[in-house]
């Protein structure tokens, strides 16, 4: 029948036969097959022989993809003159120089062709694809190589890309501590200059040693710091008159300004006797008198070492407790 013939061959029915032969599960196995057969010897030379990836990839036209669109992606690739046979190829990614820029490109080109007039049902698509697929195999090695290539490259960037990040935040990080570290520095500074401005000032404010020292009135201190620094290397020479109605606060002041240990962390205690404890804190205001001292008083020196955890108020009385330094 003529016109039976001409229903059959009508560009409808031809694309519907091409479609239902792409989209076959024969078809489907074989581009699913991976594009090189694994070699049973660990073959370091040849990376792509362990390749899974699969042999084609199927693009198909539709409401969404039209052949146009398909043709725009084959770009170079000429149209077949018979418009009522589909379109059937079979394209691989090329790499080739653009001769504008200087860069490598894909650009698609063909591998084979198919006239689609009739088209191949499944079977014989399936069999045409699983052809080109065995005796292309070193096209195929060669855009897998291509491939593990580019990834390498892509890692490569990555990682330079991860360095110069991971270098920023380093470089970052540096900068943060020396302003860090300059600030401390600079706090620092300020508070020595202050410290030794306020010295300068307690020294001017001392008052005179009494000269009588046959005066009843009079006491003479001496301080013993238990191991000498330059500051204190004459230690058994470490004397001073003081009247006695004079206040504590005066003895530390001394001590701030002669011995540069800051007041409000110095702990006098006595020698003899009872032991007793005395700091800036507690005892500035009370007068020597008051304090029990006799008219030849020895004190021993320790400088507290003020804890971070706000624990500054507690101290052993034991002289070699971690918590205080002696002098």
């Amino acid at each position: 029948n003529h016109n039976s013939n001409n229903n059959n061959n009508s560009p409808l029915n031809l694309d519907q036969i091409g479609m239902t032969s792409l989209l076959s599960h024969a078809v489907s196995k074989i581009a699913e097959q991976p594009s090189i057969r694994r070699s049973s010897k660990n073959n370091n030379n040849n990376p792509s022989s362990t390749s899974t990836l699969g042999s084609f990839l199927l693009y198909t036209s539709s409401a969404a993809w039209s052949p146009n669109k398909f043709m725009k992606l084959c770009k170079g690739i000429q149209k077949p003159t018979n418009s009522k046979s589909p379109l059937l190829m079979v394209i691989y990614p090329a790499q080739v120089m653009d001769s504008t820029t200087g860069r490598i490109k894909l650009v698609p080109k063909i591998v084979a062709q198919h006239h689609c007039n009739p088209p191949p049902n499944e079977e014989s698509m399936a069999a045409w694809l699983n052809a080109l697929r065995k005796r292309h195999v070193k096209q195929y090695a060669s855009i897998q190589m291509e491939l593990k290539e580019f990834a390498l490259s892509k890692e490569r960037s990555q990682g330079y890309s991860n360095s110069i990040q991971s270098d920023g935040r380093r470089i970052q990080e540096e900068k943060h501590k020396q302003a860090q570290e300059e600030e401390r520095q600079r706090l620092a500074k300020q508070r020595m200059e202050m410290i030794q401005e306020r010295r300068q000032q307690l020294y001017d404010s001392l008052p005179e040693e009494p000269t009588n020292n046959n005066n009843n009135n009079v006491i003479t201190i001496a301080l013993r710091f238990v191991s000498s620094s330059p500051t204190t290397a004459t230690n058994h020479n470490i004397k001073r008159r003081f009247t006695n109605d004079t206040p504590m606060e005066t003895v530390f002041n001394w001590i701030d300004a002669m011995f540069e240990i800051e007041r409000e962390t110095v702990s006098l205690s006595t020698m003899t006797g009872q032991v007793q404890k005395f700091t800036w804190e507690e005892s500035q205001t009370i007068t020597l008198e008051q304090a029990g001292f006799r008219k030849m008083t020895g004190l021993r020196v320790t400088e507290i070492i003020l804890k971070e955890d706000n624990d500054d108020e507690k101290h052993e009385d034991d002289d070699n407790n971690n918590d205080e330094e002696t002098l």
